[in-house]
């Protein structure tokens, strides 16, 4: 107990300067315990707070156990983990054992954002405070964003953007998320902080992510200390590496989250020099590494013959050495491999005594040694059973990508096929398709694919009504595969005003730059809506919509939570619907028109209008009134951009751009006399001189 009583700020959990203790033996085991242990002091010391059983002691995971020895025995570290499996806990953990068992310790935490650093404090001085005041130094100073401590260690937290990092001695360097941080900010940092982190022989640098794309930082450095060639050391952590996960779980968190594709997606592979038998195109058998052979046109041997097969998927995951008396190989914990039991076995459920299956006959698996990181490699879509031999043993391929999968199948088709409808103007000598009249009282994004205009690729508008998420309904589409880019600006500036100048999500690639740059330097276009760049690893933010793998792939998510999962929107153009038909996946994972004399003008530019709903896009533009089950938009409300100016999409008068009025502006002489057609004008509105 505290003899002298002194606290800080006379808060009974955080001892002073000077605290004197009466220790008992069990107490001064445990501190010796902790300091040495930093498993111990977790387990038996650390608290977190839980969503269902409030505040506890954390019970750590196997995976969680593997990660903290790892940050404990290496200098610099780098974690790839999927979402809620605790990895700013693990760095909580190693931040707040090292403040107090370490002396004299500089330890800084960064986040891309001010709020997500302070959050990240939060849990360590909760932490802090739940510890048993004879095991921790007492307090000298102890603020919202840092705290000091009597053993001379202190713990702080900045941003990317601030300078608490610049030009300080930093013992341990902890980077929270950082594949999520701008790019052009966090090399900024990098460049100004690594130099004097690592010019220590002593400090230690962590870096804990959710993968967010390739070409960032954290990509490169994760990449670099999975093929050891940068000095770090990594690790990952598996979705299906915390207990309670397993396929009922994944399939509940892809119902919820909105899509297969936003899924971390795994699979189980062989290392790179796993041999397999191949015919290549002389028609030569060859036996050869499978991380050494090109894929154009081979075969390879099955149990059935020599089959085709998609590709081949590489990846970095841990591995494990399976040693048989006749052969060895080494493969991930949930590669399969078939057994004598007529079976396909995972390598994770594998035992001592198993046999395996092979070209002559079976053989015995004699031990597994786990060998940690490797780079590993799986033929895709084997045809004719998804199996083929590796070093003799029968495996069972990856089935991740199902070339040729169309975005909505046959069943979705005929669901959407309901909604289309014939429109109601046909303009433009058939290129402008509307199916309702503009109202000023409706939420309309556009949506633009930009194309040379050489009668190849077309060049499209598409427009969304989204007022009511649960009924998003197409409303126009503009298509045309010979309008130069130059015309196209106009004529989509023209139609953009119709609809009151709504925001517009062009992609900007190629052409499409062209289009942007002359709708808002032009025209005056103040709407046009810019995203991507971060994603596409670019440093400068450019306008308009980046196309890259990355942002596409956000793009067909979103757009199949939508059309997919949701049936929330309402396809009038039959075109759009076939060719969202074939829309399909390719063997390397992307999204594209199916091969031949196919398209996707107008299912990207469908993507790139609903685009607007994704979380990283929608908050900047609209206030979300309310959100779904699944924390989507449902009730949006603009944000005031001004007054909206419409022109009748069927007036005579939309050329010389003098009246903008949604109020009808075509004389239909087929009613009435003169004198019956002006009362009639009037009746909708007009007003005589």
């Amino acid at each position: 107990m505290v003899k002298n009583k002194q606290t800080y700020l006379n808060n009974p959990s955080l001892p002073v300067v000077g605290a004197e203790f009466e220790y008992t033996a069990e107490m001064v085991n445990d501190i010796q315990k902790c300091s040495k242990n930093i498993l111990y002091f977790a387990e038996n010391f650390f608290h977190i707070v839980s969503l269902d059983e409030g505040k506890q002691k954390i019970a750590l995971h196997s995976c969680q156990k593997r990660v903290l020895r790892k940050m404990r025995d290496n200098r610099f570290f780098i974690l790839l983990a999927s979402r809620q499996i605790g990895k700013t806990t693990l760095m909580c953990i190693y931040a707040l054992w090292v403040a107090c068992f370490q002396k004299d310790q500089s330890i800084l935490i960064v986040a891309n954002k001010e709020g997500t650093a302070i959050e990240i404090f939060r849990r360590i001085r909760l932490a802090y405070e739940e510890l048993p005041n004879w095991l921790k130094p007492g307090v000298i100073e102890y603020a919202k964003t840092s705290m000091s401590l009597a053993n001379g260690t202190r713990i702080g937290i900045s941003t990317t953007t601030g300078t608490a990092a610049r030009g300080q001695s930093i013992n341990v360097l902890i980077l929270d998320e950082l594949a999520f941080i701008e790019p052009h900010l966090v090399e900024e940092f990098w460049k100004s902080v690594y130099p004097i982190v690592s010019a220590s022989k002593k400090s230690k640098i962590f870096i804990a992510s959710t993968a967010n794309g390739t070409g960032n930082l954290f990509h490169t450095l994760y990449n670099g200390a999975e093929s050891g060639k940068n000095g770090w050391a990594g690790d990952k952590i598996l979705w299906n590496e915390i207990p309670g996960r397993d396929e009922s779980w994944k399939r509940e968190t892809i119902s919820t989250i909105g899509s297969y594709e936003a899924f971390a997606q795994e699979f189980g592979c062989v290392t790179g020099n796993t041999c397999v038998t191949i015919l290549n195109n002389n028609n030569e058998q060859i036996n050869i590494p499978i991380d050494k052979f090109n894929t154009n046109g081979y075969k390879v041997l099955t149990p059935k013959g020599f089959k085709n097969f998609a590709g081949i998927r590489k990846q970095i995951k841990p591995c494990f050495n399976i040693i048989c008396d006749t052969v060895s190989l080494s493969a991930t914990a949930d590669h399969k491999f078939f057994t004598s039991l007529g079976e396909f076995k995972e390598v994770k459920n594998l035992v001592k005594g198993d046999f395996l299956c092979t070209k002559n006959g079976y053989t015995k698996v004699e031990n597994i040694v786990d060998i940690g990181n490797k780079e590993v490699y799986d033929l895709v879509n084997v045809e004719d059973g998804n199996a083929y031999y590796t070093n003799d043993i029968i495996s069972h391929n990856c089935e991740f990508l199902d070339s040729g999968e169309s975005t909505i199948n046959e069943e979705l088709f005929d669901k959407l096929q309901l909604f289309v409808r014939q429109p109601k103007f046909i303009m433009d000598d058939g290129h402008y398709q509307i199916w309702e009249e503009p109202k000023d009282d409706k939420i309309y994004v556009a949506g633009v694919d930009v194309s040379e205009g050489v009668d190849k690729d077309a060049s499209v508008i598409q427009i969304l009504d989204i007022t009511d998420l649960t009924s998003i309904k197409q409303v126009a589409c503009y298509h045309n595969n010979a309008i130069a880019p130059h015309n196209f600006t106009e004529k989509l500036n023209d139609i953009l005003t119709q609809w009151g100048k709504p925001l517009v999500c062009i992609e900007r690639n190629n052409c499409g730059a062209q289009v942007v740059d002359n709708l808002s330097n032009h025209f005056a276009y103040e709407n046009i809506v810019s995203w991507g760049a971060s994603e596409a690893s670019r440093s400068n933010v450019q306008m308009g919509i980046v196309a890259h793998t990355n942002t596409k792939f956000i793009g067909i998510t979103n757009q199949r939570y939508w059309v997919n999962e949701l049936l929330a929107v309402q396809i009038r153009d039959l075109a759009l619907l076939k060719e969202l038909k074939t829309f399909v996946r390719r063997a390397n994972g992307t999204w594209a028109a199916k091969k031949g004399m196919y398209h996707d003008d107008r299912v990207m530019s469908f993507v790139w209008a609903l685009l607007i709903l994704d979380e990283n896009i929608v908050n900047r533009y609209f206030e979300v009134a309310t959100r779904d089950a699944n924390d989507k938009p449902l009730i949006l409300k603009p944000l005031d951009y001004g007054i909206k100016y419409y022109t009748r999409p069927d007036s005579m008068y939309n050329d010389n751009g003098e009246y903008n009025s949604v109020m009808p502006s075509v004389f239909n002489p087929s009613k009435g006399n003169a004198s019956g057609g002006v009362e009639e004008l009037m009746d909708q509105g007009w007003k005589l001189l």
